[in-house]
């Protein structure tokens, strides 16, 4: 009976583990705590925008070299964004009314390149090409529909190498090992032990 309620708490908190949020922040040795939103469905850690908003796809490779301070990041795909707006609780792009309570929660761990017509938002360049048009910069920012503020969610239009502004980011990230591969050996240790001093009562008892 022990066991088997040791292996239920188990399992209870295996699946309270994976019902947690899929996004959680962490620090960089360079940029400083919370300046990375780890997305666990992808195992991708991003970088805030903030950091590297203003700054030109060369300045950006210039410091992914190594030595460089962003040299273990690269430019995320259009759909890695898109993978991480899905996990923020965003579906798909288009328009979503100003109450959409995903994409301030979004904003609040991602950062923003500033303010976009008034309000926080960002447009950050991709490691996804149009042709030699320039990279695709997936965005989110606030303007008016028929007069009503509304979230509109793009994977974004083409920027060239040489643009950059107060209002463009960089889309970075990083491979983050999954933090619940730690936890399920831990717990799995913990049932091993539990089970092994239940094995060792019984033992002495008899």
């Amino acid at each position: 009976m022990r066991i088997s309620y040791v292996a239920t708490i188990a399992l209870l908190l295996m699946k309270a583990w994976h019902a947690e949020a899929d996004l959680y922040q962490t620090s960089d040795p360079y940029f400083g705590p919370n300046s990375v939103t780890v997305d666990t469905s992808s195992e991708l850690g991003w970088l805030n925008l903030s950091f590297t908003t203003d700054l030109s796809y060369d300045q950006v490779i210039a410091d992914t070299q190594p030595g460089g301070i962003l040299s273990s990041y690269r430019f995320a795909t259009v759909p890695e964004v898109i993978g991480l707006f899905n996990s923020a609780g965003i579906p798909a792009t288009g328009y979503y009314p100003q109450s959409t309570p995903a994409i301030p929660y979004l904003i609040s761990l991602i950062g923003t390149t500033g303010l976009i017509n008034g309000e926080p938002g960002f447009i950050a360049r991709s490691g996804t090409w149009l042709s030699n048009q320039g990279q695709y910069s997936p965005s989110i920012y606030l303007f008016d529909v028929n007069m009503t503020p509304t979230y509109r969610v793009s994977d974004g239009d083409a920027v060239g190498t040489a643009n950059s502004g107060p209002d463009l980011g960089n889309w970075l990230v990083k491979e983050v090992p999954e933090p619940a591969d730690t936890g399920f050996l831990a717990l799995a240790s913990a049932v091993l032990v539990g089970f092994r001093i239940v094995q060792q009562r019984k033992k002495s008892e008899a």
